[in-house]
């Protein structure tokens, strides 16, 4: 392979925008190649391999590599076996969200497994229920011993590649699960060969999660009924229906007929029909459409170095982009620039000594000044204009609507009323000019302020018009 193709596999990769995926499972290895895009990453590539020695994990992953894959692979993610981690879903009330921290810490102290400072553990907030007007968070803790991430990681580094996360299998493939349409929650069961996983999920995460080693056959349905149970007795969401992958029919009747809750086949499903086609790479698959949202571990410090040269490379190709798109931009508008200045000394030398163009644009530059006042002024002088011909327009109506005993003494205009004063020589007149003003469309409400016997024995009134 060629040094420009290496160069450009390497800058793909410190871009992240090829991703590749390791899975060491039992005797098995397998690998992802995927694309990122904007809107998610899309498998190129999917192979599986057997390791040809165990003891010789280096040469094993090498020859796989050279046999397997026909690109340089610089960078990595790794997927390892569930029996190396301890993973456990615990319950925490959101209003303790500030200190989640320590109540993992405390927690993976309380597994037993080893001293805190050997380990490596991460969390992840996974799903959140209410119960009784309170909130609470499904946090889900993984912890593996530092020796054995360290022993995987050193595998890699050997061989020329840097894993830069690392991700127990199997806990993502319940985040497959979210877009289950159901009006509560749904509980899945998958049958991983080597172990079970048991998830029960709702619109609103992760409400319960167990991963249990394949052991006897009835041992299995005890624990389903067992994990099942358990979550119904809680009473804090409804539990819709249980999906069983890759169980015969006799273990999913044992279930239904222990819980009363229905049971489906879910590799039956068309929608699941994809797991069925590519079930050896659930666990990859299932890490590349949710690795946002799942647990991954931090890569203990030693190894950590190729993060920071991720980050370099990154900053330089986007400093790079942004200059090469500022010089693009720059040329593309030298025409534009020069003329421009052209014209500027031309605005500010002397008149006589403009050339032909300057003149030509300082005149149309003149001239927009010149219109665009006179638009302003004409606009100004019509919209007062409109304005007095509304209330014109208003002062007829409520003249027109005076019968002949009624005359006016004075209107007071308001922007939105007026006040009308008059004299009637008696109530019918009075009467008949309300009325007429009732009438008017252009009036909303008219109210009667005051209404008097003045001594000439006229009446004398005051009106309020709502315009």
């Amino acid at each position: 392979m060629n040094i420009f193709r290496k160069f450009i596999y390497f800058t793909l990769e410190y871009l992240g925008i090829i991703e590749i995926v390791f899975q060491i499972k039992s005797n098995n290895i397998l690998v992802g190649v995927f694309i990122n895009y904007v809107v998610g990453r899309h498998p190129i590539r999917l192979v599986s391999g057997q390791l040809v020695d165990r003891t010789r994990m280096e040469f094993s992953i090498q020859r796989f590599i050279e046999k397997n894959i026909d690109i340089p692979i610089y960078l990595a993610k790794l997927i390892l076996p569930s029996q190396f981690f301890v993973n456990k879903v615990i319950t925490v009330p959101k209003s303790a969200k500030s200190r989640i921290k320590n109540i993992i810490t405390s927690s993976v102290e309380g597994m037993g497994m080893f001293d805190i400072t050997s380990l490596s553990y991460n969390h992840k907030v996974i799903g959140s229920y209410k119960l009784r007007d309170k909130t609470y968070l499904k946090v889900l803790v993984s912890a593996i011993r530092l020796n054995i991430l360290s022993e995987y990681i050193n595998y890699f580094k050997n061989i020329g590649i840097s894993i830069i996360g690392v991700a127990p299998a199997t806990i993502n493939n319940i985040e497959i699960f979210h877009n289950e349409p159901s009006v509560g929650a749904v509980a899945v069961v998958i049958n991983k060969q080597d172990e079970i996983l048991m998830g029960i999920v709702s619109k609103n995460g992760i409400l319960k999660l167990e991963v249990i080693e394949m052991v006897d056959r009835n041992v299995i349905e005890n624990y389903i009924v067992s994990f099942v149970s358990d979550f119904i007795k809680e009473r804090s969401v409804f539990l819709e229906k249980i999906l069983m992958f890759y169980f015969d029919n006799d273990f999913v009747e044992h279930i239904f007929d222990r819980i009363n809750i229905l049971c489906v086949l879910g590799e039956l499903l068309p929608k699941y029909g994809w797991m069925n086609e590519n079930f050896s790479f659930l666990d990859i698959l299932s890490y590349k459409s949710f690795s946002q949202s799942s647990v991954e571990l931090s890569v203990p410090k030693e190894h950590r170095s190729v993060i920071t040269d991720i980050i370099i490379l990154r900053a330089i190709v986007l400093f790079t982009v942004l200059t090469l798109a500022g010089l693009i931009f720059i040329i593309s508008t030298r025409s534009e620039t020069e003329r421009y200045l052209l014209i500027k000394r031309g605005i500010e030398g002397n008149e006589d000594s403009m050339i032909p163009e300057v003149k030509r644009y300082t005149r149309i530059i003149e001239m927009k000044r010149k219109i665009n006042e006179y638009e302003s002024f004409i606009s100004s002088f019509y919209s007062r204009f409109a304005q007095k011909q509304k209330y014109f327009y208003v002062l007829y109506d409520v003249f027109s609507s005076l019968d002949r005993d009624t005359w006016l003494k004075d209107v007071e205009v308001f922007q939105k009323t007026l006040r009308i004063r008059g004299f009637s020589i008696n109530d019918t007149s009075f009467y008949i000019t309300i009325s007429n003003l009732s009438k008017i469309g252009r009036f909303s409400k008219v109210k009667v302020i005051s209404v008097r016997e003045t001594q000439d024995n006229l009446l004398r009134f005051e009106v309020e018009v709502s315009i």
